[in-house]
């Protein structure tokens, strides 16, 4: 059952890391523009083609990073794991995720508006997933 997130996280994880290069690659690009462009031997025309292929490639990456966290959480979920963020709200200690409910959704205090309890993808519930701090 857990077979098929562990290899989506795998996949996601390769493609992120062949991304992060590709980024790497393409500031070095930048920093070479630049430099021909302060010699004289290029037009500006280069400089801005050569940061526009970066930023297409810094939102791919920031993509396969989402990818790859979302695989993490399923990976996660498929194991059997649960886990715990709290948020002080209005100087009160409140449980957002709570592993022992069944549901999905508690209701507000005053009843009208259901508050979600999973919040996956969080920085928070990310770095306790993998037991970072």
């Amino acid at each position: 059952m857990f077979l098929t997130p562990l290899i989506g996280y795998d996949k996601y994880h390769q493609v992120r890391e062949r991304q992060e290069q590709s980024v790497k690659d393409l500031q070095e690009s930048v920093n070479v523009s630049l430099m021909l462009y302060r010699g004289g031997t290029a037009n500006y025309l280069v400089v801005l083609d050569s940061q526009r292929s970066l930023f297409d490639a810094e939102i791919t990456l920031a993509q396969a990073r989402n990818n790859e966290y979302q695989s993490l959480i399923e990976l996660y979920k498929a194991l059997g794991g649960g886990w715990e963020v709290s948020a002080t709200i209005g100087g009160q200690q409140n449980a957002i995720v709570n592993e022992s409910s069944d549901s999905m959704f508690d209701m507000q205090p005053d009843g009208d508006r259901p508050q979600i309890k999973r919040a996956i993808g969080d920085k928070i519930g990310l770095a306790h997933i993998v037991g970072r701090p």
